[in-house]
Order: C-alpha cells, then sequence, then structure tokens
C-alpha cells in the first residue's frame, strides 16, 4: 500500500474513533503509516480496532492482516516522536484478551466478536450474554462494527470490588487499570446499558500476557550491506544438539546478500512456527547484536527470523532461488 494512501486510512479511522491526546490524528497517522513500512516490507491491511489516550500518549490497537491471511492484535504506544512501543500477538479463532502491565498500569485489550451476514455459529458462551436474545446481541455487535460507542466497562475484581470506567466501543477496547487490580469478570455496555460482551473467569488464564517492546529495541527488517555484517555460516540441524556449522567465505557473501535484498520486499510477517523444518538455515550476524536467520521450511517456503538482544520479528518469503542455494549448499555437510 502506498505510504500517502496508508496515512489518509489511518488519519480517517483516527478522527472516526473520536481519539484525543496531546498528539495530534494527522501526526499519529503519519508515524504509524512509516512503522508500517518499516515492520512489514511486503505491506497488508490495516483496521483500527480503537484508541484511547494515555498519559500524554496514545494507545491504538490496530488489527493488522498479511496478504498470506495471517493476522496480528497490534498495541502501539504513539507519543510525538512516533511510534514509541509495540505489544504484538497472532489473533486466533478463539477470542482473547490481552494484557499489559506499563507505568503501573495494567491495560486490557482485545477485538469484540464479530458477525458476518451469513455466520450462523454462534459465540462462545462467555462471549455474549443471553443466549435467548442471541439475534438481538448479534444486530448490537454487527452495528458497533460500523460505528462507534461510547460505552461503559463494567470490572469485578477478584476482591469483589466492582468499578466503572467510560470506554469508546469500536470495533475493540482497551482498558487501562491499576497494576493491583485482578479483574475478574468484565462487562461492556452500550449507552443504553445494554449489556453486550462479557469475558469471564479472567484469572483462570483466559487472559494472554504480553509485553511492550520499545521500537528501538525491536529488530525491524532491513536490506543487508556487507559492510554491516560480522559473518555468515551454514548450519546443520538449527537448535538440535548435534548442530553443524560451516563458515562461509567473504566471496559467497554477495551471493546470499543479493539473493535476500531481491526476496526482501517480499518479506510477509508470520507466526512463529514451532514445528517449523530447521534442518539448515544461513545465520547472518550484524553489527550492533543482531543477527538473521534463513530457515528452509519446506520446498521453497522459507522463514526470515531477525533478532536483536532477545527480542525477535518473524517474516515468511517463497523464494526458488533460495531453494537453490540451499540445495547446492547441502554439500557443504
Amino acid at each position: 500500500m502506498d505510504l500517502r494512501i496508508m496515512v489518509i486510512i489511518i488519519l480517517i479511522l483516527l478522527l472516526f474513533t473520536g481519539c484525543t491526546a496531546t498528539i495530534t490524528e494527522l501526526q499519529a497517522a503519519e508515524d504509524i503509516a512509516v512503522f508500517y513500512e518499516q515492520l512489514s516490507p511486503a505491506k497488508g491491511s490495516i483496521e483500527l480496532l480503537a484508541t484511547s489516550p494515555y498519559r500524554s500518549n496514545l494507545l491504538v490497537l490496530i488489527k493488522y492482516d498479511t496478504l498470506k491471511e495471517v493476522s496480528f492484535a497490534d498495541l502501539l504506544l504513539v507519543g510525538k516522536n512516533g511510534v514509541l512501543s509495540v505489544a504484538s500477538v497472532p489473533i486466533t479463532e478463539k477470542m482473547v484478551l490481552n494484557k499489559i502491565i506499563y507505568n503501573k498500569n495494567q491495560i486490557i485489550y482485545g477485538s469484540l466478536p464479530v458477525w458476518k451476514e451469513n455466520n450462523e455459529t454462534e459465540p462462545a458462551d462467555d462471549e455474549v450474554v443471553n443466549h435467548n436474545n442471541y439475534e438481538e446481541k448479534k444486530n448490537q455487535i454487527m452495528a458497533i462494527n460500523d460505528d462507534k460507542v461510547n460505552g461503559t466497562a463494567v470490572i469485578t475484581l477478584s476482591n469483589w470490588k466492582i468499578i466503572e470506567e467510560d470506554v469508546t466501543i469500536t470495533r475493540g477496547f482497551i482498558l487501562v487499570l491499576d497494576q493491583k487490580s485482578s479483574a475478574e469478570t468484565i462487562k461492556l455496555y452500550n449507552e443504553s446499558k445494554e449489556i453486550l460482551v462479557q469475558y469471564r473467569d479472567l484469572s483462570k488464564g483466559k487472559v494472554q500476557e504480553t509485553e511492550f517492546i520499545p521500537v528501538n529495541e525491536l529488530p525491524l527488517p532491513t536490506t543487508l550491506q556487507s559492510e554491516e555484517i560480522e559473518d555468515i555460516q551454514f548450519c546443520l540441524n538449527l537448535e538440535a544438539k548435534d548442530e553443524h556449522l560451516v563458515t562461509c567465505e567473504k566471496e559467497v557473501w554477495e551471493d546470499i546478500i543479493e539473493l535476500y535484498n531481491s526476496c526482501y520486499p517480499q518479506l510477509t510477517r508470520a507466526h512463529l512456527d514451532s514445528k517449523q523444518n530447521q534442518k539448515i538455515g544461513i545465520i547472518i550476524r550484524l553489527q550492533n547484536d543482531r543477527t538473521v536467520q534463513i530457515v528452509q521450511n519446506h520446498n521453497d517456503l522459507f522463514n526470515i527470523i531477525w533478532q536483536k538482544g532477545s527480542n525477535f520479528s518473524f517474516y515468511s518469503v517463497t523464494s526458488e532461488e533460495f531453494k537453490k542455494l540451499f540445495t547446492k549448499y547441502k554439500e557443504l555437510f
């Protein structure tokens, strides 16, 4: 997606949700668009789920869909100097809330159930209350998918204390609570005080904990330059006890760099696949504590793993040329 088009789309979404913070909607839109240009070279589509002022900054919840139908829930902390931090989790079929402990606050966020006109599947028991009025609830939440509601969140804590928070409900919501608060149940109400959604038994593992990663510590992918590379190795049986490494001669570097850079615009954000085939890979060690792993998953599908310190970013790419290269260098082992 063209950067200017992305800025316009995000700006419209921010204006639609009526976000209020010390940064302007246009500034936030531009900063978010630039961030996604860096985060995902292959681009994708974004859907703004919710916004919430946070101190002098802005919390922005975005659903990001890749061209390969992989989705992420990205919570961005946006300030005057751009996107400051991001918390990213894969979106799966099971609806789940996410929680971050940050600056003595507990930030709970998630998306609402989404229905399509032909979707006859009833949601799980803890998603929508009063199944006798299933069609009514379905219509109410479908309306929110196209509008916003200045609603109320009623939170029952584990000590049975009940607190109420005003919350803007669009396609999702963001709640900021005290760090010591332990939410057991969250109920969302519309402007007419009608309950829309409830989340129960939150203390029993139904909230996925994640954390903010400062953008300056995030391993954002780039093209490769030979002068920033410390060494390149081929590896057999990655992460196994019988791992074998072969250091590449420098005359081989240029072929690997050129091939990677040709694939760079197609790098697509991916979920970590713990079952992936990791028999052979290329490890590229860069300056500033960064590493790139190119791992053959199967056939011509490759996983590209960027690492900076203890943080990782995962991508996938299809490359017949990488397949040929890996076939050639398997002979080293």
